[in-house]
């Protein structure tokens, strides 16, 4: 499928990309692939773009858009002058600011919904273009290098192969020789790719699977310590208390409230 778009507004796209096989293009010539990560693009002048979508993929993908209107709103007025440095600084390259992933995580999970949403969605939206900014001022400054095809595609990989095996994860440095990469270079692009380190992201899924079953079963609290990869019932409660900010217990009882998952 191709799609076909205006961007009439001038805008900031920012999309957390999860499994996507996307491509982007003005000129057919020139495509640019989605990649796993966070992809920005800053639209500065009216231009049409297509975007092709491979017939029986699911795309996952999580986009916040920032208008000027919007920024305007606000009070946050960007000068033409910074419209036009901020697409220079991200647009067609690799943009090492992983706390953008959190963000997009964050407005993902958040459970809300009316006014409150839309001002916790406001005040994330000016987050990000803070962020965005603060890189746009620092470029040409030294920063995180961007990651080779390489390093990246590991990370890919090595996320995958976590989602699958969480419960009895590899080492690190298992991991790394699995996929042919240096255990420095492949803990580095995970940092920047997902925001979370290796062992970060192992927790954050086990505490996910957790308060799935808690809430969704009658399984018991040993049963599900186990089974998400805890041996130890302490280590559970320190790992679900340290997340979530209540036991187990109390989460099973009343559900809790809002859950951030990303913790």
């Amino acid at each position: 499928m191709i799609e076909r778009y205006y961007y009439q507004a001038k805008s900031i796209q920012i999309t957390f990309v999860e499994d996507m096989a996307l491509s982007y293009y003005q000129k057919k010539t020139e495509r640019n692939e989605a990649r796993f990560g966070v992809f920005c693009y800053v639209n500065n002048l009216p231009r049409p773009w297509y975007k092709r979508f491979p017939s029986g993929e699911v795309q996952k993908a999580s986009t916040i858009y920032i208008t000027d209107q919007f920024l305007e709103g606000t009070g946050a007025v960007f000068s033409d002058s910074l419209w036009n440095r901020t697409a220079h600084a991200v647009n067609n390259r690799d943009v090492s600011l992983p706390l953008l992933a959190d963000i997009c995580r964050e407005i993902k999970s958040a459970e809300m919904s009316g006014g409150a949403f839309s001002l916790f969605l406001q005040g994330k939206a000016l987050e990000a273009a803070g962020l965005l900014v603060d890189y746009t001022l620092s470029f040409g400054l030294e920063r995180t290098p961007s990651l080779t095809t390489k390093a990246r595609d590991a990370a890919k990989t090595a996320l995958q192969i976590l989602n699958q095996s969480f419960v009895q994860p590899p080492v690190i440095e298992d991991l790394a020789k699995s996929i042919e990469i240096n255990k420095q270079t492949l803990q580095r692009a995970f940092q920047q790719l997902t925001g979370q380190s290796i062992h970060e992201y192992i927790k954050a899924i086990r505490m996910e699977k957790a308060v799935f079953l808690l809430t969704e079963t009658t399984k018991t609290i040993d049963d599900i310590a186990e089974e998400v990869g805890y041996q130890s019932k302490g280590n559970f409660y320190k790992a679900f208390e340290e997340t979530f900010g209540c036991t187990p217990n109390e989460m099973r009882k009343n559900e809790a409230g809002p859950v951030n998952l990303n913790s």
